[in-house]
């Protein structure tokens, strides 16, 4: 009796557990784990592709002559690479990036023909050899991966400017000038983390990089000096890696 009465009260508890397990919960269902969001914190280095454009002003005087200038229209592509720090502070960003890249940006001026059955030629510009930037990053992060910055700063770029000219039964002339210029760069882009260590970002900069003399003294019995000024608009893509303590521990022990 008693091994019958031990058999049905264990029955009836096992039949309760399974019943139980059948009704419906009352406990909350967990909450979803919050997506990961991006730290932008740290040093980054990366590499970019673009296209740079704007004019080159050649600015002339000449003694009791007056003073004019000619603006021709430069373009080319450039690339090269950038490195960087980060500071995130909530939902804003301090930040500090210098870059350099080669550049095919050039103005160019050709002239040819014919005066009296003399014929001439000649050629006349500049290329923008190689450009680069030292500037501050302000930034707000309209999202945890998606970074919207105003930037500026220091421009630097090496300049190659000519002329050559030849006249038939005359003779021929050039003249080459290297510049290395500075001036200053202003402009913005966005910034989208894809995970902790790849970003990409898309940039504009509009860079004045002051002025080179190419020519003074006297010339032909008067004082005359022709200059080059040159700006550029660059649009450019980029994409960044960022480093964590590993890397810069290895980088700062290589070097």
């Amino acid at each position: 009796m008693r091994l019958l009465t031990l058999a049905s009260i264990t029955l009836a508890s096992l039949a309760g557990s399974a019943l139980a397990a059948d009704l419906p919960s009352s406990k909350a269902a967990p909450l979803l784990a919050p997506a990961p969001t991006a730290d932008w914190t740290g040093f980054y280095i990366g590499a970019n592709v673009g296209y740079g454009g704007d004019t080159f002003d050649y600015p002339v005087n000449v003694a009791r002559v007056g003073s004019g200038s000619a603006h021709l229209t430069s373009g080319g592509v450039l690339g090269g690479g950038q490195v960087g720090y980060n500071k995130q502070f909530g939902s804003y960003l301090l930040g500090l990036e210098a870059d350099i890249q080669g550049t095919d940006v050039k103005a160019e001026l050709g002239a040819g023909g014919a005066v009296g059955g003399t014929t001439f030629d000649g050629k006349a510009g500049s290329s923008l050899d190689y450009f680069g930037t030292v500037r501050g990053r302000l930034g707000y992060l309209a999202t945890s991966n998606i970074l919207v910055y105003a930037t500026g700063g220091f421009a630097y770029g090496g300049l190659n400017s000519y002329a050559k000219g030849s006249i038939a039964g005359v003779g021929s002339a050039s003249l080459t000038k290297d510049s290395d210029l500075t001036g200053w760069t202003v402009g913005g882009g966005a910034e989208l983390a894809l995970n902790p260590q790849w970003s990409v970002k898309g940039e504009y900069l509009y860079a004045d990089l002051g002025k080179a003399t190419l020519a003074s003294g006297n010339i032909l019995g008067t004082s005359a000096s022709l200059s080059v000024k040159p700006t550029v608009n660059v649009f450019r893509i980029g994409l960044n890696y960022k480093l964590d303590a590993f890397d810069v521990a290895s980088v700062i022990a290589k070097y």
